[in-house]
């Protein structure tokens, strides 16, 4: 692994040694150079790489030093006759066209604030979502992988669902076409495909005969109905207008977005947004989101489903920025007890060390921005293919990712082992690929709960607030 930066090297060393944990049998060397000079990107010898990663720089909202290093790389006289496999942070999305100009098949964009945004509309909904997505993407117990059909050739998916113990079946990927998470049940699996899974470490892929399922175990309560939303976003960043965009994607006409924030020319900010919301009405309050008074009042006034509490990385360090906003968590949930109000609360963190002291808040969740960016990256350099399948779960339209009442798919009267959830959910056309139990939801030690590609031969005994995790197109 070679890093060069336009950094002191000692300084990175420190940093790295201070904040990366990582197998000594990985060697990461380390070059100090412009990322922007074809003389001192030679220096790193990038044409023998397997991936090369280019991370926004700092402040570069518009992209221009990514799109120089893309250039000079591109066009070095050293280039190797092979197509490069190239992973770009994007800022504005406006750049990828130019960026497909480049190198159409040679680089692979993440836009950034797009990929948060998503994610954090999604967790403000439901709780726990966060850390479902840190176990998909830290590399830690599990991976997703893409294998051969092999013996599920022929059977439909909904079969190929009860094949595996150990490992989870959550798509296809058919020859020359777009990966299809969650398809339909009857869908039927042809010698081509490739099967997209989840895999634990430890145990790998471990198939078995289909199991006989008990029915009389099924719950048949599923029934879900969108409803108008409100909204209240504490804070503003510059990642806040793909916020609102996104929510105005999920929710129905009728729903409400509160701003409540104090940022110089916040008006003309949300004056481009407005014009683009079809299913929200938008408004803002101005208002210190530190002030415990005005803060209670905001939460009475607002009387809303879901609050998003952003830092203002725009206007703070991210020390400063992090402090303001475990200050305004303390007061949230003050008022909390004080209204009697009942809502989701997530909330950024800028530093993943502030994540122990914010769950002493305890708010729902916590989303840690350039971390959770970072592993998708990461995962996107190590196997360009998931790019298809992160497109499809991230992308309001597609499929989803949800917790659901684990009653909805059975009874929870006695023990029951995975394959009958799975079974149960299938029927509905969704993909159970974990659980949640309420019962740790604020215990780190336990992934808050969070279990993911479980044996599903073992029984368990789940409670009324448990939750089944499900991949679903509704």
């Amino acid at each position: 692994m070679v890093i060069l930066a336009d950094k002191d090297k000692i300084e990175m060393e420190d940093e790295i040694r201070a904040k990366v944990h990582h197998d000594k049998k990985i060697k990461i060397v380390l070059r100090s150079g412009s990322v922007i000079d074809r003389h001192d990107i030679e220096i790193v010898n990038p044409h023998s790489a397997r991936t090369i990663v280019v991370m926004a720089q700092e402040n570069d909202l518009h992209d221009t030093h990514s799109i120089k290093t893309i250039m000079a790389l591109m066009k070095s006289h050293n280039r190797k006759s092979e197509k490069y496999h190239i992973v770009v942070e994007v800022r504005d999305r406006e750049n990828l066209e130019v960026l497909e100009l480049l190198g159409k098949d040679e680089i692979t964009p993440i836009v950034s604030e797009e990929l948060f945004s998503r994610i954090t509309v999604q967790t403000s909904l439901q709780s726990g979502l966060s850390e479902v997505y840190n176990e998909l993407l830290d590399f830690n117990d599990f991976e997703m992988e893409f294998v051969k059909a092999g013996s599920c050739t022929g059977l439909t998916y909904g079969e190929a669902l009860l094949r595996f113990r150990e490992g989870t079946l959550i798509g296809i990927q058919r020859e020359g076409q777009e990966s299809d998470s969650n398809p339909v049940a009857n869908t039927v699996i042809e010698p081509s495909d490739m099967l997209v899974m989840i895999t634990g470490k430890r145990n790998g892929i471990l198939s078995a005969a289909a199991p006989s399922i008990k029915s009389e175990l099924f719950s048949n309560s599923l029934e879900y109905k969108k409803v108008p939303q409100h909204t209240l976003i504490l804070g503003w960043n510059n990642k806040a207008p793909e916020i609102i965009r996104t929510l105005d994607q999920n929710f129905v006409k009728g729903s409400q977005i509160t701003i409540f924030a104090s940022t110089d020319d916040l008006e003309a900010q949300l004056e481009s947004v407005k014009s683009s919301l079809i299913n929200q009405q938008l408004s803002l309050v101005k208002g210190n989101i530190r002030n415990k008074k005005a803060l209670t009042d905001m939460i009475n006034k607002c009387d809303c489903n879901h609050v998003i509490l952003l830092c203002y990385s725009d206007t703070m360090d991210i020390q400063s920025a992090d402090s303001l906003t475990l200050i305004t968590l303390i007061h949230l949930r003050r008022a909390v007890e004080e209204t009697g109000r009942n809502f989701t609360i997530v909330s950024e963190i800028l530093d993943i060390r502030n994540r122990a002291l914010a769950e002493a808040t305890h708010a729902d969740d916590f989303i840690v921005s350039d971390n959770l960016i970072s592993m998708v990256i990461a995962q996107l350099a190590c196997n360009i293919e998931l790019k298809r399948v992160f497109d499809e779960l991230l992308t309001p339209g597609g499929s989803d990712i949800f917790l659901r009442p684990v009653r909805d798919y059975v009874k929870i009267d006695q023990p029951v082992n995975f394959y009958t959830i799975v079974s149960s959910a299938a029927r509905y056309n969704q993909t159970a690929i974990g659980y949640r139990i309420a019962e740790y939801s604020t215990d780190a030690d336990k992934k808050y709960g969070v279990v993911l590609s479980p044996s599903k031969d073992q029984a368990i005994q789940f409670h009324p607030d448990d939750k089944v995790i499900v991949i679903s197109n509704q």
